[in-house]
């Protein structure tokens, strides 16, 4: 399980830096940059999966709230791509993804210390 979350919380970091490297950098280089944040996201939701009843147990009214904003933070990353290949500002196509981020990382981070931990071991 520990393995999910740490491949789970990693590929999320490499994503968010690839959607703010690729807004704020070359525009030549944004197509690379979404590259890299695609495979980030099927990563994601690879991961995801074994991590859904630990976060359902804790708190599943919040789980559904954070697959629903996972899913709509992958929307808004690819529309933070797509204005930045159509010559958008970078800041202002950057601001809402990352400030949406922060919020389900932290959310993530949240569900994920949740007061069921796995089944211990009566027997030692």
């Amino acid at each position: 399980m520990r393995v999910w979350r740490w491949l789970h919380i990693i590929s999320a970091v490499v994503a968010m830096a690839a959607m703010i490297i690729g807004v704020l950098g070359p525009q030549n280089m944004v197509e690379v940059w979404a590259g890299v944040a695609r495979v980030c996201y099927i990563v994601l939701i690879v991961s995801a999966i074994p991590t859904i009843p630990h976060a359902w147990r804790a708190n599943w009214p919040m789980a559904i709230v954070k697959i629903v904003a996972a899913i709509g933070l992958i929307g808004m990353c690819e529309v933070a791509f797509v204005h930045r290949l159509h010559g958008a500002s970078p800041l202002q196509t950057l601001w809402m993804p990352l400030l949406f981020g922060v919020a389900v990382f932290a959310l993530g981070l949240w569900l994920a210390r949740g007061k069921h931990r796995g089944k211990k071991s009566a027997a030692k």
